[in-house]
């Protein structure tokens, strides 16, 4: 599986409107691994989670098969990007403290990627997998079209992997000792456009535009447009963060 194809188009896009993950993710992260030598970041796309870990980690490598994602990648001394699948990183056997996966891991190949992980991860070393589950808004309207765009109006436009997610990661493989993380939320303040950005960054909705020509937001558009009233005022959005974090065993 790969995500390759689904998200290069769009790459400007998702490294202007993806939202940031929690801060406190991170101090959580170094605080389970067994070191902060080294991490390796999976299916980084635009480095968001890479930059963040190098202010926790020595040194971080970080991958995606998309050329126009690491193109976007924000640039910082300790972080070493390659264009390569996430099962082929090229890290020294048992080197690695900490690998993550930040909306990512639904579109790897499970088996190779996991002998990977055990290959790479030193005794006691952390993987963690995560993503973004449905967005909340505090006007209770709006997300209801948010999900009527993401499961009605793009229904045939997902590709099997994203689905992953609206189970919570509980139907993806994940052998490794788990345990249970801390509830990790982001809150976000969004106008109108930026809402309607970051649902451009769906690959479910390029393949809506691609065949159809037009952006799923337009069948709501006049709905959503009645609802947040001034398209310029800020509204909250809760992003709660769903996720799976086990411990390697050699």
């Amino acid at each position: 599986m790969s995500g390759k194809s689904e998200f290069s188009k769009q790459a400007a896009d998702y490294a202007k409107y993806r939202p940031i993950y929690p801060s406190e993710l991170y101090p959580y992260l170094k605080s389970v691994a067994p070191a902060n030598d080294l991490a390796y970041d999976a299916g980084t796309g635009n480095g968001q989670c890479a930059v963040a870990l190098a202010n926790h980690f020595k040194a971080v490598v970080a991958s995606d098969l998309s050329r126009e994602q690491i193109a976007n990648a924000k640039p910082k001394a300790n972080v070493t990007y390659t264009v390569s699948a996430a099962h082929e990183s090229g890290i020294a056997a048992h080197s690695v403290d900490l690998i993550t996966a930040a909306t990512a891991i639904h579109w790897f190949n499970f088996d190779l990627f996991y002998d990977e992980c055990h290959r790479i991860l030193k005794d006691g070393g952390i993987i963690a997998a995560w993503s973004y589950g449905w967005h909340q808004c505090e006007d209770p309207k709006i997300t209801d079209l948010i999900q009527k765009v993401g499961k009605v109006v793009l229904k045939d436009h997902w590709s099997p992997q994203p689905k992953l997610i609206w189970d919570n990661y509980s139907k993806i493989p994940f052998p490794f000792k788990e345990f249970s993380p801390p509830a990790f939320h982001q809150s976000l303040s969004w106008d109108m456009n930026e809402l309607i950005g970051y649902l451009t960054t769906w690959s479910a909705t390029q393949k809506y535009i691609d065949d159809k020509g037009t952006h799923p937001v337009d069948v709501v558009r006049q709905d959503l447009a009645a609802a947040w009233g001034n398209p310029e005022r800020k509204l909250q959005f809760d992003c709660p963060l769903i996720m799976r974090i086990g411990r390697h065993s050699a």
